[in-house]
Order: structure tokens, then C-alpha cells, then sequence
């Protein structure tokens, strides 16, 4: 019986596995935030599932998993182990949990892992192999100004993988602009050596408060070998994260003191014109071009509005689209606006073009300065038929004296008879000849109208086609809230509708609208260029414009009698 038991015992202990011991480890304690440590699972047995460590993503970022396996013999007796190294990156400050780990039929003990600051997180260290400046050009600007905000990275250590992450806003709304490729360059700091990479954006906040940028976060994986030399006995890489301070800006409403319709806060902006043809040698009938040509140092070009000036008697305007242009400069953004204007002069004489006045806010003088170009004088020539035909070159002063024989005979000495009889010979050949050739230039005209209207209905056709795409394009502007693209669409969409007339401004359309499109058409020019900071429901735009009623009387841009004779 005894026997028996013994065997019996033996027995269950052969045939009962032997269970593995799971151990946690850390090859750095404390942890550094933004910094990668290896976290190791080590086990005295070879287990062949595989570890799901998902549950550690809660607070850990796993940047890379390996598995060892090694056999021991000592003294005749053979011993194996297993590691599963994670190379982590934590997500926070303070105690992390490391949860429990299935490793089949075993389990690994919760541990802690202590997770403290980086020293030099959000400073300019120059002890520090790898660090992040930013700086702003102005901590107070205004509402629609520009900030011109700097990024540097510092690196003395060769890295790999490298990003560095785009400005982050909190608070309000911004528009960034990246302004030109990176600059590198090299630096001495301290006695040390650094490479560093320099990046520049715009930016401009477009509401007052309080606003704050995110700090700029550099990615990669460095070792310890400097960044100008090369270590191959060094220890291995790791991924190291490094973050730049926060910067926060009062942003300042627009001031009381400007006056402008239009609010341009800018370093600089200046106006200037080009003409086609000298304003002093223009011809009546005969187009000119002027071109108005708008400079503006920190400020975009789509925040650049449309002039409006008055026309005067004697002249009639055609506008063809603006152009737009932007570069990047040593102190920001530049943008630049041309508009082009066909000018046509209805009548020989002096005419007086206004002075040209454009309110902007100097954001370096911090007052309000305007803009301008001076009134132009233009001397416009009669016609080229006028001039060769004068009224006083004709022979109207003989028919004009008096009734009376005295009179009669007092012109002249030769005979009354044959000078009168020449006289009226001569007119009436050339009052003939005037009615001939105008005859003749309306059966030209006559024709030529006949000729053109096939072409216009098929242009119409044509634009008939086409305007359900922009009507495509305003909703997906109205949708996306975009008020600039918005306008533009509406603007394609209603010279669609009056193919005859150009439209280049919201003012326009507005003449022909209903009430009630009128005030929405208001509200998106206060939105483009206003000076109070409101929000644009663009979904509610498109459904007041689905109902919108218009007065089909096409619209006139400019006073005058002589039809168009040349567009842009």
C-alpha cells in the first residue's frame, strides 16, 4: 500500500507542468517624459504563444517589439529563457501602471514605473544635444496682423527619422501661411557645435482674446555619438522626443482710431499705376489700359480689397479680374493686387481722373495713414475723322450771310450769278457724298450683325450649360463655410447670367437682388472685409440665394453713351 502511494505521487508530479515565472523590468528608472526606455518580460521557460501588449498603449507608445530565446548547459543540467523587449515612449508624467500580461497559461505581475519631467523641456539649453527655440515678432498684435512666428532646431547629434510637427492654435481661429523653404545653417554655442534647421510661418489670427501656440514637437532617433563625429563602439540609438515652449499673444481688436472702410493692418502698403498708352496722347473712341497695382508687406492678397473710384463724364470703365500674388520676404508675407481697367474716352477735351485714397493701419508707426494716388489729368484727341473733316473748313460762311443784295454783292467782285450756283454745287456734291458713305457704313454694320448672331446664342448657350458647375462650386463653398471662394463663385455664376455686362464686386449684383439677398450679399462683404469679427453661416447664404429673386434689367457700370469697344 505504502508503495503504492508513493508511485502515485511520483507520478503527479512528473505529469503536472512546471509553471514559468514572468518577471517586469525597466532598463532606465525613473522614466524621462518624451524620452524612449526599454520595457523587458522576461520568463524562465520557453513560452510559444504570443503576448498581446496592447493593453500597455493606454499609457505607453510602443515604438518596437523584439523576442529572445536562450539555452543554458551548467553542470549537465540545461536551463531556457525568454525576453520580449518593447522599446516604449510614455505619454505621461507620473506613476504609470503596467498592467497584467497574458502570456498563455501564465500571467505577469502589475508593476509601476515612476515617469518624471525633462529638465530641459522648453528651454534653450546649451548643454543640451538637441533642443527647440520658437519666437514671435510681436506678443500684442492686431485682429487680421501678422505674426511672424520662428521655429529653430538645434541638433548636435546625428538623427534619423526626424519630423518636426506645424503650429497648433488654441483659443481662436488663425490662418498659417509656411513662408519659403527651411534654412540651415551652423552655430557655435557655449564651445559646442550645432547644426540648425530654421523654418518661418505667418500667421494671423483673425479674433481678439487670448491666444495661444502649441509647443513645436521634434521626433527622432539619435544615439550618443556627437553630431559631428561618429561613435561605432557607442551604446545603440533610441527615439527622443523634444518639445518647444508655448507662446501666448493678446490679440488687439481694431482701434477706434481708424476710419477706413476696410481694415489693412500692414508694415507697409503702397498703390501705383501703369497706362498702356501716355494718359496725354489718348483718342476718343479708342481703349487705354490702366492698371492699378496694390503692395502690401504682412498682409496676404486675398486680404487686399477691390478699389472703387468715380468715374467722370467723358469716360466709361470695364474692369477684367484681379490678380493675385504672394512671396515671402525677410519680414513676412507680401502680398500683391492687380486690376486691370479698360478705359475709353467718349469725348475729345481735359478729363479729371479722381485721386485714388486707400485707409490702412501701419502696424510699426501703430496710426492710421492713407494710401494714394494723386488725381490724373487726361487729354484726350477728337477722333481721326473728325479731325480730317473740321466743321469750319466748310464752306458754310458764304451760305450764311444775309438775304439781301447788298450784302450778297459785298463778298466778292466777280459775278454774284456763277459764285452762289458754285457754291451750292459744291455742298450739295458733298452732302451727297456724306449720305452715300453713312448709307454705306449701315448696310456694313447691318451685315456684320447678322453675322454675330448665331455666335451670341451659342455663347449663350454655352454660359447656359456652364452655370449649374458654378452654382456646384457656391454650394460647396457655402458648405465648407468659405466665404472667399464663395464670392468668386457668385461673381462667375452672374456674369454667366448677363454675359454682356462684367461683374467684379458683390456691389454690383446687389442692384439687381431682392431685400433680402441684398442684406445676405451685406453680410458676406462684411465677413471678406469688414471690420467686426462675425461668423458666416454659408449653409444659410445658399438657401437665401436658392430663393433670391433678381431684376433681369442688366445692370450698367459706368455712365456714358458710346457702346463697349474693347474689354480686357
Amino acid at each position: 500500500m505504502y508503495k503504492l502511494f508513493f508511485v502515485s505521487i511520483a507520478t503527479l508530479f512528473i505529469s503536472t507542468p512546471v509553471l514559468a515565472m514572468i518577471t517586469v523590468s525597466a532598463d532606465r528608472t525613473p522614466a524621462v517624459i518624451d524620452e524612449s526606455f526599454q520595457l523587458v518580460f522576461s520568463s524562465d521557460k520557453n513560452i510559444s504563444v504570443t503576448p498581446d501588449f496592447s493593453p500597455l498603449e493606454k499609457s505607453l507608445t510602443i515604438l518596437n517589439r523584439s523576442n529572445q530565446s536562450s539555452t543554458q548547459i551548467i553542470n549537465g543540467r540545461m536551463s531556457t529563457s525568454q525576453k520580449w523587449v518593447l522599446t516604449v515612449l510614455p505619454n505621461k508624467i507620473g506613476d504609470i501602471v503596467i498592467p497584467a500580461i497574458n502570456f498563455g497559461n501564465e500571467t505577469s505581475p502589475v508593476s509601476t514605473i515612476k515617469v518624471v519631467a525633462n529638465a530641459s523641456a522648453g528651454k534653450s539649453s546649451n548643454t543640451d544635444d538637441i533642443f527647440v527655440e520658437v519666437s514671435v515678432d510681436q506678443r500684442a498684435p492686431y485682429v487680421q496682423a501678422q505674426v511672424l512666428y520662428t521655429v529653430k532646431l538645434f541638433r548636435a547629434l546625428n538623427t534619423t527619422n526626424s519630423s518636426l510637427s506645424d503650429p497648433e492654435i488654441i483659443g481662436g481661429q488663425t490662418v498659417i501661411n509656411l513662408l519659403g523653404d527651411d534654412k540651415s545653417y551652423q552655430v557655435q554655442r557655449s564651445g559646442r557645435r550645432y547644426s540648425v534647421i530654421e523654418r518661418q510661418y505667418a500667421v494671423f489670427p483673425q479674433n481678439s482674446g487670448e491666444l495661444t501656440i502649441d509647443p513645436i514637437v521634434f521626433k527622432g532617433q539619435t544615439g550618443t555619438a556627437g553630431f559631428f563625429r561618429y561613435d561605432p563602439f557607442g551604446p545603440s540609438g533610441k527615439t527622443i522626443v523634444r518639445r518647444s515652449e508655448a507662446i501666448s499673444l493678446t490679440v488687439k481688436p481694431i482701434p477706434d482710431g481708424f476710419t477706413g472702410s476696410n481694415w489693412l493692418p500692414a508694415s507697409q502698403l503702397s498703390i501705383q499705376e501703369q497706362w498702356s498708352v501716355a494718359p496725354d496722347k489718348l483718342i476718343e473712341g479708342e481703349a487705354v489700359t490702366r492698371t492699378l497695382v496694390i503692395n502690401a508687406q504682412g498682409l496676404a492678397a486675398s486680404q487686399i480689397p477691390e478699389i472703387t473710384d468715380t468715374i467722370p463724364d467723358g469716360l466709361k470703365q470695364y474692369p477684367d479680374q484681379p490678380k493675385f500674388e504672394e512671396s515671402p520676404s525677410a519680414t513676412g508675407l507680401a502680398g500683391t493686387r492687380k486690376q486691370k481697367l479698360a478705359l475709353i474716352p467718349t469725348k475729345s477735351g481735359v478729363i479729371t481722373l479722381p485721386a485714388v485714397k486707400l485707409p490702412w493701419w501701419n502696424t510699426q508707426t501703430d496710426t492710421m495713414e492713407i494710401a494714394e494716388l494723386p488725381e490724373r489729368t487726361l487729354t484726350v484727341k477728337a477722333a481721326a475723322m473728325q479731325q480730317q473733316t473740321p466743321v469750319n473748313n466748310l464752306p458754310q460762311q458764304d451760305i450764311l450771310v444775309g438775304d439781301t443784295d447788298d450784302q450778297v454783292a459785298s463778298t466778292s467782285t466777280v459775278d454774284n450769278g456763277k459764285q452762289i450756283e458754285t457754291t451750292e454745287s459744291l455742298i450739295w456734291k458733298l452732302l451727297s457724298l456724306i449720305f452715300f458713305l453713312l448709307w454705306l457704313l449701315t448696310m456694313l454694320l447691318w451685315i456684320q450683325a447678322r453675322k454675330k448672331t448665331p455666335d451670341k446664342v451659342s455663347a449663350r448657350q454655352t454660359q447656359t450649360t456652364k452655370k449649374q458647375d458654378y452654382t456646384k462650386l457656391l454650394k460647396q463653398a457655402c458648405d465648407q463655410n468659405n466665404a472667399a471662394e464663395a464670392r468668386q463663385a457668385l461673381t462667375h455664376w452672374a456674369n454667366q447670367r448677363w454675359p454682356d455686362k462684367r461683374f467684379t464686386s458683390l456691389s454690383q449684383l446687389k442692384v439687381l437682388a431682392n431685400p433680402e439677398f441684398q442684406t445676405a450679399l451685406q453680410a458676406l462683404d462684411s465677413v471678406l472685409y469688414g471690420k467686426q469679427d462675425t461668423d458666416w453661416n454659408g449653409k444659410q447664404f445658399f438657401q437665401q440665394f436658392s430663393s433670391a429673386s433678381f431684376n433681369e434689367q442688366q445692370p450698367t457700370h459706368t455712365q456714358g453713351k458710346l457702346e463697349p469697344l474693347y474689354k480686357l
